[in-house]
């Protein structure tokens, strides 16, 4: 049945991974996650397999907190191009790629014990900036995080946006299937952070002194709840609101194909047929003017 009729997505998910990290988050509530890699788990498993994994926890996560109704029509939208055919179809070899197979299999389950369907789209990795940061920013605590990709991709997100741990369930399954993979032959390397994560300068340091001494200056004021997290970046142009940028994405998929596969009336079975019946239009209106009232 889903692949005849045409739907339009109810939730849209957007994911990212790094060697270091993966991340997601729901364009639909605004749900955040965020998961550094252990350094005995880094280089376990491919980047592009990370990436599937990512797909995968985005969905789970809104199973899980019971955000996702039955027969719902799930987009996942990622900037890698096989994480996104695997979430169409995937025939993995569970010899040569247990953890691909261990995670095709995970999606699957869960989908279908939702009752729901699962579409996947590619997008380009620059249009990707709250996820790719959520893979890799874990030097900024959660409430600065949300706070810069408030003020930096208002574009790309709902009306709020929450970061909030993975369920232990999740944790526990990732971390199981990580290290159970074969320990990698090189060392990690340091952890290449984003824009956003590279143009956060120093910690709070803003205390009162406690000095005597130099009385001809003015008292320092008291600390207050704003922290010193500069960012030295210039501020993205605003490219619309998130509702937009969800139906420009979202339309490629809603829009029927040319065309449609009929079966004659009455047959069950057997094959369609292999073509439509085409018409003149020019003749046909021709035919049929007399009966046009103008």
């Amino acid at each position: 049945m889903n692949n005849i009729v045409h739907r339009k997505p109810t939730h849209v998910y957007r994911s990212d991974a790094c060697e270091h990290g993966i991340g997601g988050y729901s364009l639909t509530s605004g749900r955040a996650w965020r998961w550094e890699i252990p350094v005995d788990c880094r280089l376990r498993i491919s980047l592009n397999c990370l990436e599937f994994t990512a797909a995968l926890i985005t969905i789970w996560v809104d199973i899980i907190e019971g955000a996702i109704e039955e027969e719902s029509c799930l987009l996942s939208q990622t900037d890698s191009t096989s994480a996104e055919g695997w979430l169409r179809k995937s025939s993995f070899d569970d010899a040569t790629q247990p953890a691909n197979c261990e995670v095709a299999r995970q999606l699957a389950s869960i989908v279908i014990t939702a009752k729901c369907c699962l579409y996947s789209q590619w997008f380009e990795g620059k249009q990707n900036e709250v996820s790719d940061s959520l893979s890799r920013d874990h030097n900024v605590p959660d409430e600065n995080l949300t706070s810069l990709l408030l003020t930096f991709f208002p574009s790309q997100l709902p009306n709020g946006l929450v970061i909030k741990p993975l369920p232990s369930e999740i944790v526990s399954w990732l971390t199981s299937l990580l290290r159970r993979q074969a320990e990698p032959t090189q060392s990690p390397k340091p952890p290449r952070r984003s824009n956003i994560g590279l143009g956060v300068a120093g910690q709070n340091i803003a205390v009162k002194s406690a000095s005597n001494m130099t009385h001809s200056s003015d008292p320092c004021p008291e600390k207050s709840g704003t922290e010193s997290w500069g960012v030295l970046l210039k501020q993205c142009e605003k490219q619309g609101s998130v509702q937009a940028n969800m139906d420009n994405w979202q339309n490629p998929l809603s829009t029927p194909p040319w065309t449609t596969w009929l079966r004659p009336f009455g047959l069950t079975t057997g094959q369609t047929q292999d073509t439509t019946r085409t018409e003149n239009w020019l003749t046909f209106y021709n035919d049929n003017s007399e009966h046009i009232e103008i």
